[in-house]
């Protein structure tokens, strides 16, 4: 029972972010992003996953742009621009975060 309620709460919670996402709630589209890239009370789904991380990323979340190339590298079903994630990673390094230098050093 206690799987099948948390299954349901983290449903509800996606549903909720999506909202938010779709409200243009900015620190939404990172959270919804990673929780279509994830599963997480939703239907995996890298395509989607991929438009709110780069409407994050577009909009300067470093973050978001660390996730969506790691996204990229790392998905065959995701649109991209040759040398996509090269870029997004280029920028957050920019911002001197560590996890995007070593994302892009791997």
């Amino acid at each position: 029972r206690a799987e099948g309620a948390n299954r349901a709460d983290r449903a509800v919670g996606a549903g909720c972010v999506r909202k938010c996402a779709e409200a243009g709630v900015r620190p939404a589209w990172l959270l919804y992003g990673m929780i279509l890239r994830r599963g997480e009370g939703v239907t995996r789904d890298a395509s989607d996953a991929a438009v709110w991380l780069r409407k994050g990323a577009e909009h300067e979340d470093v973050q978001a742009m660390v996730e969506l190339a790691d996204l990229l590298l790392e998905s065959l079903e995701v649109k991209q621009a040759a040398g996509e994630p090269d870029e997004w990673l280029r920028r957050a390094g920019q911002a001197r975060i560590p996890k995007a230098q070593k994302v892009r050093n791997e």
